[in-house]
């Protein structure tokens, strides 16, 4: 793919999800009713976890997070400037955080599924940097990002509480 087309789609999909987050709640043309039943079935089973702002944890999950966010623009530095040991450090470090018992996990079907995409993004993303293709890399790189806005996304919809 040439970069003025990795641009073009880059642009096209930013357009994409901007149209998709200025939605209403309503019914969205082009659903059926069986997908609209299923995400408001969804929202019903989520599960609220409650743990206070000021628990012991709290500041441990920020730093944890920060780590994450780091190992994350490692990828992306490496991605900018064409070097792979930058990339394959951050997804070394992003699969060992994944394996860590500082992960929050929660039980809640939708978000173990989320879980299950960002570790099949993470792979996929580790096999596309071995190959040395940086288009398909970004592409992975992307992947990998778009799941994560879409898990903490969830989290705050469920208004699950950390």
């Amino acid at each position: 793919m040439s970069k003025a087309a990795m641009v073009i789609a880059f642009f096209a999909m930013g357009s994409f999800i901007a149209t998709l987050a200025c939605q209403d709640e309503g019914p969205v043309p082009g659903k059926s009713k069986v997908q609209i039943q299923e995400k408001e079935q969804e929202q019903e089973k989520k599960k609220r976890i409650l743990v206070p702002a000021d628990d012991d944890k709290s500041e441990e999950r920020i730093d944890f997070m920060r780590i994450k966010m780091q190992s994350s623009q490692l990828i992306l530095e490496g991605l900018t400037v064409k070097d792979f040991d930058l990339v394959n450090k951050g997804i070394k470090q992003v699969k060992a955080m994944t394996k860590s018992g500082k992960w929050v996990s929660i039980d809640n079907e939708f978000y173990r599924e989320l879980e299950k995409d960002f570790e099949m993004a993470t792979e996929k993303l580790e096999a596309s940097a071995k190959t040395g293709n940086i288009d398909a890399t970004f592409y992975r790189y992307f992947q990998l990002t778009a799941n994560c806005i879409d898990c903490h996304k969830h989290i705050r919809e469920a208004e699950y509480e950390f």
